[in-house]
This record gives C-alpha cells, sequence and structure tokens, in this order.
C-alpha cells in the first residue's frame, strides 16, 4: 500500500529560480562594489589633482618671494643709502650709490635696472639706460609717487606691467621711498624686473593639454599667463571672472566652469609671501577625469556581462583588479610630477607624518645639508632638532592642527653632514585626506643664510658710513653709550678726540669732491691705525669731522694719542701719501676726558661729547693742526 502523507518530490523549478537570482544578486552586489569603488577612485583622481595643484602652487609661490626677496634687499639697501648720503643736493653721488648697488646685485638671474625719482617724478640717477616711455610708464604708476606711503609701507610697492613699447619686453616694477634727515629729499627707489624671468618656472610646469599658470596681483592684474593666450599681460580680470574668483579664496581649491573658454577647471592658488601677489594653476577637468571616465564606462560594460552570466564574473573581476592596478600606477605618477618638481628645487621638500617621522625628503637635503635623503627618511624631525627648534616645531604643528593659521614659518638650525649649523627658515603646511581628516605636514625648508647676511649687512649700513667705512653719528653715540656703561661699571676714565682737517673745503673748491673724498679716506685710514684695542671706535660724525673713543685713557693719554694722530695726519699730507692734492691737509684736534658716573645718566656721554667739540673749536681758533684739551 502506498505510504499517505508523503510529501511530493521537488519539481525543479524552485531550483531553478536560484540560480538567476544567485546570478541577479551577484551582478547587482558587484554593479554595487563597482559604483563605490569608481566613488573612492573618483574622489581620490580629485584629492591627489588638489594636493599636486596646491603643493606645486606653494613650491612656485616661495621660489618667487625668494626671488624678489633679493631684488627688495637690494630697494631697501639703495633707499638707506640714499636716505643717509653725506651730500643732500649731489645728484652724482646718488648716481654713484645707485650704480654700486646695482654692481651687487647684477650677478642675480633678474638682473633689475635701478631707477631714482625725487617727489617731482623727475629721475635722479639710474644703473642703466633706462628707455623715456619706460620712465613715463613708471611715473604714472600712483604707486610711486613719494606722497604715496611708500616710504614707510612694509612691503614694497608692486606696479602693474610696463613696457616702453608693443614690441619691448614687459617689466613689472617694485620700489621703496626715501627720504630725509641728512640725505636727498624723498623720493622712490624702483627696481624694473624683467617679467620673462618671472615667468621662467611657469613655463616649466606641466599642467597637460589646455593646462594655465598665471602670476596676478591681489587685484587681479595679469602679470604672467602661460601659455599666453587672449588674456593679456597687463589686463584686469573681469569682476565675475572665475580665476579672480578664485584669488578671493587663495589656498582653498576652486572647481568651477571657465566662463572664458567654458571649460570646467581646478583651480589652485597660493599667495606670494610679503607681496600682494598670487600664483595661479588651472588644470582642466577633462584632463584630471579622463582617467577615471574610462574606467567607469568599462566598468559598466562588465556590469553588464556580469548580470547575464556568473561564470564572467571572475574574469570581469580580475580584469578590473588589474584595471584599478594601472588606475594606481597613473595616480603615482601624478605623484611623481610634484617629486620630480622637488627634486629639482634648491630647496629641501619634506613629508612628515603625524608622528614627526619623515616619510619623503626631496634631493634638496644634499645641498642644504650635505646629507642623502635616504638617511633622513624614517627619521623624526622632533629628535633631529638643534636647541629650541624642537619646541618651536611642535608648537607650529599645532597651532595648524588646531587650525589657528595655514602656514607656519620657524627659523631655526640644522646640522650639517661636516658638522657646522645651517640657519634654516621652514615654511610648515598641514596635509589633509579628502575627509579634512589631518595626515601630516609638508615641510619646505631653504637655506636662511643669504637672508641673514642681507639682514646684517643692512645692520652695519646704518652704522657705518659708506666712504670711509668708519662707525657713522648714529655709530659713534651708541659706542659712546656703551662705552660710558662700562667705564662706570669698571670704575674707569673715557675719552673722547675730535678732528677737523684744516684746509678740506679749499681742497674741495679747487680740485672736487674726487680729492675731497680720497682725502676723506686716507685719514680715516690713520684714525683706524690709531686704535689700539678692541673697544676703541673710530667714527665719521658728518663732512670731514672725524673722532676717536677710547676706554680706558685718561687726559694725558688721550693727548699723546692725539699729538701722534695730528703729526701722523701732518707727515702723510706733505708727503702725499695721504691723498693727491692733499699737502695742505692737517689736522685740529680737540680732547675731552671724564670719569663716568652713574648718576650722570643719558646726559653725561653727551657733555664729553660737546667738552670735546668745544677744544676742537679751540684748537681752529689758535692756529688749527694743534690739539687742545677740554678746560
Amino acid at each position: 500500500m502506498p505510504r499517505t502523507g508523503s510529501s511530493p518530490p521537488p519539481s525543479g523549478r524552485t531550483a531553478s529560480w536560484g540560480v538567476p537570482t544567485a546570478l541577479l544578486l551577484a551582478g547587482l552586489a558587484f554593479a554595487a562594489a563597482s559604483a563605490l569603488a569608481l566613488n573612492s577612485m573618483h574622489q581620490a583622481v580629485w584629492r591627489e589633482a588638489e594636493n599636486r595643484g596646491h603643493e606645486v602652487a606653494l613650491t612656485l609661490a616661495h621660489g618667487i618671494a625668494r626671488d624678489l626677496a633679493r631684488v627688495d634687499v637690494t630697494l631697501r639697501a639703495t633707499a638707506f643709502a640714499l636716505g643717509r648720503a653725506d651730500h643732500g643736493e649731489d645728484f652724482m653721488e646718488a648716481q654713484r650709490l645707485v650704480r654700486d648697488h646695482a654692481a651687487q646685485a647684477s650677478a642675480d638671474r633678474l638682473v633689475p635696472d635701478l631707477v631714482v625719482l625725487d617727489a617731482a617724478g623727475r629721475m635722479l640717477a639710474s644703473s642703466g639706460a633706462v628707455p623715456d616711455a619706460l620712465l613715463e610708464a613708471l611715473r604714472a604708476e600712483a604707486a610711486f609717487r613719494a606722497d604715496a606711503g611708500v616710504a614707510t609701507a612694509p612691503t614694497p610697492a608692486l606696479s602693474r606691467p610696463l613696457r616702453a613699447a608693443p614690441d619691448e619686453p614687459w617689466h613689472v616694477a617694485l620700489g621703496r621711498g626715501f627720504g630725509p634727515p641728512g640725505g636727498l629729499s624723498a623720493g622712490i627707489v624702483a627696481a624694473l624686473v624683467p617679467l620673462e624671468a618671472l615667468a621662467m618656472p611657469l613655463s616649466r610646469i606641466d599642467l597637460g593639454p589646455d593646462g594655465l599658470a598665471a602670476l596676478l596681483r591681489s587685484d587681479g592684474v595679469v602679470l604672467v599667463r602661460e601659455p599666453p593666450g587672449r588674456t593679456e599681460v597687463g589686463s584686469t580680470l573681469r569682476p565675475d571672472a572665475r580665476l579672480r574668483q578664485a584669488i578671493g579664496q587663495v589656498g582653498v581649491p576652486l572647481v568651477a566652469t571657465s566662463r572664458f573658454d567654458q571649460q570646467q577647471r581646478l583651480y589652485s592658488t597660493e599667495n606670494v609671501p610679503g607681496l600682494p601677489l598670487v600664483v595661479a594653476l588651472m588644470d582642466p577637468a577633462e584632463h584630471i577625469t579622463a582617467r577615471w571616465q574610462r574606467d567607469a564606462l568599462l566598468l559598466a560594460g562588465a556590469d553588464a556581462c556580469l548580470l547575464a552570466t556568473l561564470a564572467a564574473a571572475g574574469l570581469l573581476l580580475d580584469r578590473e583588479r588589474r584595471r584599478r592596478a594601472a588606475g594606481a600606477a597613473e595616480l603615482a605618477a601624478s605623484v611623481h610630477d610634484f617629486t620630480m618638481l622637488a627634486e629639482h628645487a634648491s630647496d629641501m621638500t619634506v613629508r612628515v607624518g603625524l608622528d614627526g617621522v619623515r616619510t619623503y625628503v626631496s634631493p634638496g637635503a644634499l645641498r642644504l645639508l650635505g646629507r642623502p635623503p635616504e638617511d633622513m627618511v624614517g627619521r623624526s624631525v622632533f629628535a633631529e632638532a638643534q636647541d629650541d627648534a624642537d619646541q618651536k616645531l611642535r608648537a607650529a604643528g599645532a597651532r595648524l592642527l588646531a587650525g589657528e593659521s595655514d602656514i607656519e614659518i620657524v627659523l631655526h638650525t640644522m646640522r650639517h653632514a661636516h658638522g657646522h649649523d645651517v640657519p634654516v627658515e621652514t615654511a610648515l603646511r598641514l596635509m589633509r585626506d579628502g575627509a579634512g581628516r589631518p595626515l601630516g605636514w609638508v615641510a619646505v625648508n631653504r637655506d636662511n643664510s643669504a637672508r641673514l647676511a642681507a639682514e646684517a649687512a643692512l645692520q652695519q649700513a646704518a652704522s657705518h658710513d659708506t666712504l670711509t667705512g668708519l662707525a657713522n653719528r648714529r655709530g659713534f653715540e651708541d659706542a659712546l653709550a656703551k662705552a660710558w656703561a662700562r667705564c662706570t661699571a669698571a670704575s674707569l676714565p673715557l675719552a673722547v678726540l675730535l678732528l677737523d682737517l684744516d684746509g678740506f673745503k679749499a681742497l674741495n673748491d679747487a680740485h672736487g669732491h674726487p680729492a675731497g673724498d680720497a682725502a676723506l679716506r686716507g685719514v680715516a685710514t690713520r684714525l683706524r691705525a690709531s686704535l689700539r684695542r678692541s673697544d676703541e671706535v673710530a667714527g665719521r660724525l658728518g663732512g670731514d669731522e672725524m673722532a676717536l673713543l677710547l676706554p680706558g685713557a685718561n687726559t694725558e693719554d688721550a693727548r699723546a694719542v692725539a699729538e701722534r694722530l695730528r703729526a701722523m695726519i701732518e707727515v702723510a699730507a706733505r708727503s702725499g701719501q695721504l691723498a693727491p692734492r692733499a699737502e695742505r691737509i692737517s689736522a685740529s684736534i680737540g680732547v675731552a676726558s671724564a670719569w663716568p658716573t652713574a648718576t650722570a645718566g643719558a646726559a653725561g656721554p653727551s657733555a664729553l661729547l660737546a667738552d670735546a667739540d668745544a677744544a676742537l673749536y679751540r684748537a681752529k681758533r689758535e692756529g688749527r693742526n694743534c690739539v687742545r684739551l677740554a678746560a
């Protein structure tokens, strides 16, 4: 008998739905995974493009800032010298100063021409031949008038692009003001920098087809555009231009459709430190997303095949794996573009993780520190810091992480492979991923020796006479105040000798300023020869008046020094060794000595100098070529 209640055998229909459903679900699952992968790849492509644009623009901005800083050092030194020139109305002296300072800058590849304009816009001096049309264009710049506040501005004035004629090269002018006391009347010293030299770094950047690079003023005036196009040099961007919008949010990537050629572009902008200039890179979106679009089309075709058969899924997945590997290689190539730029720069570019460990060091390490980059990768920047640089770097990194600033500049020293310390300026910026999470820092390290030397030269120029090399009035009075304090603490006497040249005006009137300058230099040489100790100072207080500061010397000591100096000058003059045509030159010298006390205060040094001055005038009245002591 048959059994009752038994289940019917499976018809196979239910099983037949399982494979198509599994295929469909597998295809849908893969399609979803592919969509996520495409989205991730799309974000990665844009993130890498943004990082590369940021890093390349930053490197270019700092390179331009470094080049123009050297020009500004020449401007400041020239303006300082003009403001302190001895002959306020001597235009030949202004010409000599300008040519001297231009000669110091001639080794620089920018090779600027220096031009000096007075308050009325008239040219006083120049380092070379400047076309009249170019000079007129410079005068037309409002920022280059003496009443425009450029003399007190912390940064140099910056002109629009200038040129003498349509077929002549473009220049841009940087300007510094100068003025009294003691020197030429107020005016402007300007450096005419060839735009071709500033355009060179931008022309070397490879942004692919239709990529653009530009250097602009912060107000939208175009200085450089690579490659050249419809936007002419010297034109001002329209208020609704996308590039002008990008300038308004410097450092923040902007993706927008250009109203000029209707292309969607990635705008990367960075300020040039210390100047109203902006570097802009404009990369077409088609160039950035071309790789991703190819991958998207291929993956969509793979999804369609997977919905038809599960067997093809393995092949397509393997193909996708290879495609991703190729995409990673292309992304690595984009990173390589940045690396190539860093490796051909003179600065040392470093990527640092949040733990302070270096993950990348450019070959600039060999030029800066004499150390191979591979020896520095994997080492902590904090562990290798010199002196208190550890705390400086940690504090700067903390401020960047807290969002208190976008860039931090740290001045410190690093140890060279040969054992000496190298002064370094480090510019730190924070790196973030696509979600805004901090990844670490990128640091651009440059040798700060040239800047420190320029500052030392400015300090030297501020306290020393350019003609004789002796301390000027300001430098001598500072030395006198310090010597008064030291002698007060040590209970020592202090003496001052004031010297005036007899017959100097007659020499100038008869043979001109060159003869007088030669005599001043000859007397300065004898003054320096009279110095016996390191704390003794020789100075030129103005015109033909010079002085000696003798800490520890009493009245008799000072008289003996003065007599030897007077005799030395007289013998040198009469024998023709002092200077050509200076045979009738002699010296009248006033001597004053005191025992400094703390109760005298700031009036003590001034009184001592006044006593020596009174003794000098008595020597002039009583026959000249003699030494007189203060009463």
